[in-house]
């Protein structure tokens, strides 16, 4: 007996339940568990962690901006080579796809074409951003970071979305002067920049440390910084909404308890 997929159940409820009738194979129950449990545990684990995720994001979402369009692709799977083998890792980005839209686990597409019947070429599964990573920010050396950013931003990806990899040597720098001299060239793109910080305390990082020193990029956070310098507007729920040419993105270490003191 099993519960149909994606029934949310509670706990102390069996998701499936194996009953043997013949006592000559008391054992087969046991087997039986043990390569279901192996198979479904992880997809199960990811499935309910993004839907915990999704119910917390949608929730500030409405306090905040009264809609939830855009959640989808607010919480990303950037898994794929952090899992024991590409096997776990597309298991548990499917599982992601029942919760949300982005994802850089791609074999996990195929995944649900092959056993769910989902069809890519005619409906959203999941999709991706172009986004840099830190050798390629690395490339150019410490003394040409900026003129990456700025061949990123105006050469290679002069439209649509670029998630840029900020923390290479000096993450703060980039927040503050980096931004200030880019600002022309963001303002001017049709896309959105999106800064990607990878080293710290998210929390921290992102909205700011009350222990570092009064006024420092630290003490303000990287969205307060993106703020000063790109503006936005204040909406209807009276909130500030960042200039839509910008965008911050922590892509390690995010888990449910940081999400909420992030959205917080």
């Amino acid at each position: 007996m099993a519960l149909p997929e994606g029934t949310l159940y509670p706990v102390q409820v069996p998701c499936l339940v194996i009953h043997n009738t013949n006592p000559r194979f008391f054992w087969l129950t046991n087997y039986l568990e043990t390569i279901l449990s192996a198979t479904l545990w992880g997809m199960c684990t990811s499935a309910t962690t993004a839907y915990q995720f999704r119910v917390l994001l949608e929730r500030f979402a409405r306090q905040t901006t009264g809609s939830t369009e855009g959640v989808q692709w607010q919480a990303h799977d950037f898994s794929f080579r952090g899992m024991f083998g590409p096997q776990a890792a597309i298991l548990s980005g499917a599982a992601h796809l029942l919760s949300f839209t982005g994802t850089d686990t791609i074999p996990a597409i195929d995944f649900l074409e092959q056993y769910y019947d989902a069809n890519s070429d005619v409906e959203l599964v999941g999709g991706s951003v172009a986004a840099t990573e830190h050798s390629v920010m690395c490339a150019g050396g410490m003394e040409h970071e900026l003129q990456t950013f700025e061949r990123l931003i105006c050469e290679i990806y002069p439209q649509g979305i670029v998630s840029i990899v900020a923390d290479s040597w000096d993450f703060w720098q980039v927040m503050t002067e980096f931004t200030q001299q880019l600002k022309p060239q963001i303002m001017a793109r049709d896309g959105k920049v999106v800064f990607r910080p990878d080293t710290g305390d998210p929390v921290l990082i992102v909205c700011g440390d009350p222990t570092a020193p009064a006024g420092s990029a630290e003490r303000k956070g990287a969205m307060q910084c993106l703020w000063e310098v790109f503006g936005g507007h204040v909406n209807a729920q009276g909130y500030k909404v960042l200039d839509s040419h910008v965008g911050l993105v922590y892509g390690d270490s995010i888990t449910l308890e940081r999400a909420e003191a992030i959205c917080a």
